[in-house]
């Protein structure tokens, strides 16, 4: 009967994982999107000074190169947290990379057409063509953008971003280095700075954010569920092993009391 419950159970959370992992893919219709999202971003010269923060023990220099505010569709996101992960984990001060589209690209919808889809690596948001014709797509309408702040309030939004999420960032450009680092990891400047050989998209803009908004969140409960499933199956796979390992040492304790009963006899 256990064999039967587990089974069954491993059907089911498989099903849902594999059916939130489809709509999650999904993006909002045109008609979902706020007016703010066909704005462009802007960008104005700083008077900020360099300044220094603290993120998990470790201290991180930042030039500010320009100040910054940006409307998107979150499109695509690299988790940090993510196995396969070489460079980045969770003690990295670039909390999240998403990668947006507005403007145009909302407009005439070809964020949502079947030909084109987005995803990411570890630096950079991927577009991908099967076949839409380039010019179409407005590639100056998208960037990939790589999230820091010292602000803990801040930082859980960042945290939360999904696909399909509609945003407002407001803050600087910025390059930044590890203390007594003399290496600075540099932004983008502009949106136009693409490699139109291996097709990875946008600007890679670093964004020390002050401000975020969310103006909607997207697939509130299948994100939910998404999460869900995971610790249920974690937690399927450890009541699975944990019971094997309980009948195994009560078979070899049966095991061992028949056989002294036959010693006996």
């Amino acid at each position: 009967m256990r064999k039967i419950i587990f089974r069954i159970s491993y059907v089911v959370v498989i099903v849902l994982f594999l059916v939130s992992f489809f709509v999650l893919k999904k993006l909002p219709q045109k008609s979902e999107i706020v007016p703010d999202l066909y704005r462009e971003p802007i960008q104005t010269e700083t008077t900020r000074k360099d300044f220094s923060f603290s993120y998990r023990h470790k201290n991180y220099n930042v030039r500010p190169i320009a100040d910054y505010e940006l409307w998107g569709l979150v499109v695509s996101k690299n988790n940090i947290n993510a196995w396969y992960n070489y460079y980045t984990d969770k003690n990295s001060v670039n909390l999240k990379d998403v990668c947006v589209v507005w403007g145009k690209n909302i407009e005439d919808e070809v964020y949502r057409d079947k030909a084109v889809s987005f995803s990411s690596g570890e630096w950079t948001c991927y577009i991908n063509f099967s076949e839409y014709p380039k010019e179409t797509f407005y590639e100056d309408k998208l960037s990939n953008n790589h999230l820091l702040t010292a602000d803990p309030a801040i930082q859980d939004k960042i945290r939360n971003l999904n696909i399909g999420d509609q945003i407002y960032l407001k803050g600087s450009l910025v390059d930044y280095a590890e203390e007594r680092s003399s290496w600075y990891r540099m932004t983008s400047v502009s949106r136009e700075d693409i490699n139109s050989n291996s097709r990875s998209g946008g600007a890679c803009e670093i964004v020390y954010v002050d401000e975020i908004k969310i103006f909607k969140k997207y697939h509130e409960f299948w994100h939910f569920l998404n999460q869900a499933i995971k610790i249920v199956f974690t937690g399927l796979v450890i009541t699975n092993i944990t019971l094997f390992f309980i009948d195994t040492k009560k078979f070899v304790v049966e095991m061992e009391t028949v056989e002294e009963e036959n010693n006996i006899q």
